[in-house]
């Protein structure tokens, strides 16, 4: 059953409607050039830190001066680094759906995940089901993300498995204009496609 939230007053408005795959798309490429920049700066802040208490060492390539607690040292350093960079591509997109039901890119495009009835906000359990469901849509070679293409509910499979959908929350409008245009293109190729069908069938004969 679709959910969409289509205003008997203006039929023209898309807010509330389930979100199409461009959308969501350029919305994911946003939040992961955020978190990336995200990272480098917690990257480059290590490395100011390291700088100014004369750890410089943690960061450069080993040498014949390296000893071996020097190597223990860059081995922790690096792993926490690591687990940093984990913890803000978990933490990212959870929080935000938790807390105000959209990451920045999400924001940036007009959309918002809501639950089945849009009662509630996304509670911590679905939005850990939901971040599981993106690895579950990722490693079957990205059809899960494919599938809101064809889904009737615009919903990916991370969607499905966390019983949520992504609508537009801007009052984005169609723009008639624009429309209308694209139309009259379209009228235009038909009447010059039947055109060349008949001449091709005087030609014939």
């Amino acid at each position: 059953m679709s959910r969409r939230r289509q205003k008997e007053e203006d039929p023209t408005t898309l807010i509330g409607y389930h979100a199409g795959f461009v959308s969501r798309l350029i919305a994911f490429v946003l939040d992961i050039l955020i978190i990336s920049g995200i990272n480098l700066a917690i990257t480059a802040i290590a490395h100011l830190v390291a700088g100014f208490f004369g750890l410089d060492f943690l960061f450069s390539d080993p040498n014949e001066y390296t000893t071996d607690w020097m190597y223990t040292i860059k081995f922790i350093a690096l792993m926490a680094l690591l687990f940093t960079s984990f913890l803000v591509f978990v933490l990212y997109p959870i929080l935000f759906w938790t807390t105000v039901g959209q990451t920045p890119g999400k924001r940036l495009m007009g959309l918002r995940i809501v639950t089945e009835d849009n009662s509630r906000r996304i509670h911590f359990g679905m939005a850990a089901k939901r971040y599981l469901g993106y690895w579950i849509s990722g490693l079957s070679l990205f059809l899960g993300f494919i599938w809101v293409l064809v889904d009737d509910n615009r919903q990916a499979w991370h969607d499905k498995f966390a019983n949520t959908y992504v609508i537009y929350d801007w009052d984005a409008r169609y723009n008639n204009a624009f429309v209308g245009t694209l139309q009259n293109r379209g009228n235009a190729r038909a009447d010059k496609s039947k055109i060349f069908q008949k001449h091709l069938k005087n030609t014939n004969k």
